[in-house]
């Protein structure tokens, strides 16, 4: 008789590049979504749904930090490394950021999200996370 045994390990921490995140909040910046961003250009990119509260990965070639947030912008739900075809939800949410893995996996990294998500919504277009 023979045991396996699975051990998960973290994932490495991905090194880091200035980050742009966009907001779609109009129907046609959100049925653009990820096709509309630049990939490979030396920086990495993000979206902010609004309003969402539910995400689909269908399409997507890559896993993606997710993020729940409620009407103030506080997280509600974090769903780390979710992977391409997969579909979430919160009922609580008012809308979502979708980040690169390693950008947004978990609440200690959440306070440079919250300083961009205000300059968001003052100037409206998209901001530079350095």
């Amino acid at each position: 008789m023979s045991i396996s045994v699975l051990i998960k390990q973290p994932l490495q921490q991905v090194q880091q590049q200035p980050l742009y995140l966009f907001d779609a909040n109009t129907f046609w910046a959100r049925w653009r979504g990820w096709k509309a961003l630049p990939q490979n250009k030396g920086f990495a990119a993000a979206v902010w749904l609004r309003p969402c509260r539910a995400v689909h990965l269908w399409g997507v070639r890559q896993a993606l930090d997710i993020c729940f947030l409620d009407e103030d912008d506080q997280p509600v739900q974090f769903c780390p490394q979710t992977r391409a075809g997969a579909v979430r939800w919160c009922r609580k949410a008012r809308s979502v950021l979708e980040a690169p893995l390693g950008y947004l996996s978990g609440p200690e990294q959440f306070a440079l999200w919250a300083a961009a998500l205000q300059r968001l919504r003052q100037t409206g277009g998209g901001v530079w996370l350095v």
